[in-house]
């Protein structure tokens, strides 16, 4: 009790996450003799940090080539939660820092070495969700369109990498088996095929000289970015596996919620 006490001194309230502002205390004292407390509010942190960018992804997708999208608000609904990620990742690191100083074992500060890692991928994720979130608005400025191929072909690639997403964040209250590790390897290596073929089909029809060149980089655009997220789920799948590795606790539920 006195642990969930002190965690729910460290957490921000949700009203700060409607106003688009984020605040998280660094409390030094009596728990300073125990960092791994600390880790357990970081952890929390960083699961909420994930659904946001699995919701970002999942945003993405519903105005993907949606032509009833609501372009202006999903834009700005974006950018609030980029914005957002971005205080968390830097809040949440600079945190870090301070128990790296105060910390005196080096196995903590693996762990927190690995959280930071951790943060840095998701940031990512969320920065990688916007710039897509970019690009279909500047498809829809243009007016530009996507044969019934090519659209198939992106959703199915995209619903692939959301659900890698999705994979990663529900397991990060434990670390991953063996066996989990293998699918997100897997997983990625799915990712990346889609990525070759979507890439060769989009050079095939430059080749043919038939195919609008400004549509097409854009295509490739969004390939990128999705396979970069597929990137970003590995190293972040990698650095928490070693994280709770170090610090076995990380795996203790604290039951405060993961929702934004």
């Amino acid at each position: 009790r006195q642990y969930s006490r002190f965690i729910e001194r460290l957490v921000p309230p949700k009203a700060e996450y409607d106003e688009g502002t984020y605040h998280f205390k660094y409390i030094g004292g009596v728990f300073i003799d125990s960092p791994e407390i600390y880790m357990l509010a970081i952890r929390d942190e960083i699961k909420k940090m994930a659904n946001l960018a699995c919701n970002m992804l999942t945003r993405y997708r519903g105005m993907f080539n949606n032509p009833e999208a609501n372009m202006e608000s999903d834009v700005q609904a974006m950018k609030k939660d980029e914005d957002y990620a971005d205080q968390m990742q830097e809040q949440l690191s600079d945190f870090c820092v301070h128990l790296l100083q105060d910390s005196q074992t080096p196995t903590n500060a693996s762990s927190l070495n690995c959280l930071i890692r951790v943060m840095d991928e998701l940031e990512s994720v969320t920065d990688s969700c916007y710039n897509l979130t970019m690009l279909s608005q500047r498809r829809y400025n243009f007016g530009w369109t996507f044969d019934q191929e090519t659209d198939s072909d992106l959703r199915a690639y995209q619903d692939l990498v959301q659900e890698f997403l999705d994979y990663i964040r529900d397991r990060m209250d434990k670390t991953l088996t063996k066996s989990e590790m293998q699918k997100a390897n897997e997983f990625e290596e799915q990712i990346n095929s889609w990525r070759n073929r979507l890439s060769l089909t989009v050079q095939d029809r430059l080749s043919d000289g038939k195919a609008d060149v400004r549509v097409e980089l854009l295509i490739l655009e969004k390939i990128r970015h999705l396979e970069h997220i597929g990137d970003y789920c590995i190293n972040i799948a990698e650095a928490y596996h070693q994280a709770v590795k170090h610090t076995p606790m990380l795996q203790k539920r604290t039951g405060k919620s993961v929702d934004l």
